[in-house]
C-alpha cells in the first residue's frame, strides 16, 4: 500500500524515510469564542510549528518534548527552523485559499 510505515511505533525500528510534513488548519465557526482567530500548524522533521492569525508563532521538539510544554520560537539558533516551518504554512494556507 501506498504512504509511509507505522511499523517503527510497535517495534522500534527506525522509519525507512522520513514522514512528509503534514498541515493543518483550524477556523473556528461563527459560534466559538473567537472566530477571529486562525491557528494553521505544520508538523516536520521531528518539529511542530503553530502560527496563529494574530502574529504569534510557536514551536516544539516532538522527541523531547512530546507534551509542548517549551516553546523554542525564541531560542537562539531556531529562527531558521522557524523561518522554514512558517514559509511551509503560508504556502498551504495559500493553496486552500486562507
Amino acid at each position: 500500500l501506498p504512504g509511509t510505515s507505522l511499523r517503527r511505533y510497535w517495534d522500534g525500528s527506525e522509519p525507512e524515510e522520513p514522514a512528509p510534513p503534514l498541515f493543518a488548519s483550524l477556523r473556528p465557526s461563527a459560534g466559538y469564542d473567537a472566530p477571529h482567530l486562525h491557528l494553521d500548524g505544520v508538523i516536520a522533521e521531528g518539529k511542530h510549528y503553530i502560527r496563529s492569525s494574530e502574529g504569534g508563532e510557536e514551536l516544539y521538539d516532538f522527541d523531547h518534548d512530546p507534551l509542548e510544554q517549551r516553546d523554542l520560537s525564541s531560542v537562539k539558533g531556531m529562527q531558521e527552523t522557524v523561518a522554514w516551518l512558517r514559509a511551509m504554512a503560508v504556502t498551504a494556507s495559500n493553496e486552500i485559499g486562507e
